[in-house]
């Protein structure tokens, strides 16, 4: 894997690849620090509009409001514009181009799907006790893959969950 670098408030940082998505890539920003960045059905191009801005903005806005009240999820920091290089397939010069971004604490616990069975039911069972509680306290309702094995990560030695991916959690009536 090449590391092209990534700028940070002055800082400069190796980017990589945490995990590409259906709709998003998350990049280490640093060795703490994780960057959701939308894209195109999970083939690595990124968007830079103001749809993607929105959508990272929402996600935002849920789980800092999870964060505040002591849900189980990764500290979120906002959405802030990163830029990223690449090199430009038109005329194979290096460009810095920033996207937007949702910069929150990388957590490092592995995701239910890759863990033996007993901890992905304990995992689940933990999970499901979790995600009733925003639709009661707020009246948000959780997205419809919230119990999907990739958005719920589990650490089978302190036995604690977290939840990742709010980009669809709506509040009722809305």
């Amino acid at each position: 894997m090449t590391y092209a670098l990534i700028f940070i408030g002055g800082e400069q940082y190796e980017e990589r690849e945490v995990k590409r998505g259906g709709n998003a890539t998350l990049y280490f920003l640093t060795e703490t620090l994780v960057g959701k960045f939308m894209g195109n059905g999970g083939r690595g191009i990124l968007r830079n509009d103001q749809a993607a801005r929105r959508e990272l903005q929402g996600e935002a806005d849920i789980a800092q409001l999870l964060h505040e009240n002591g849900f189980p999820v990764a500290r979120p920091y906002g959405v802030h514009d990163i830029g990223l290089h690449y090199f430009s397939r038109a005329n194979g010069q290096r460009v810095t181009e920033k996207f937007p971004c949702f910069v929150q604490d990388f957590l490092d616990f592995p995701q239910l799907a890759e863990l033996d069975y007993a901890s992905r039911i304990e995992g689940m069972v933990k999970a499901k006790k979790v995600i009733a509680r925003p639709r009661e306290d707020f009246g948000l309702q959780a997205a419809r893959d919230v119990l999907s094995e990739r958005n719920i990560l589990f650490n089978p030695k302190t036995r604690e969950i977290r939840l990742v991916d709010f980009a669809e959690w709506i509040f009722e009536g809305m």
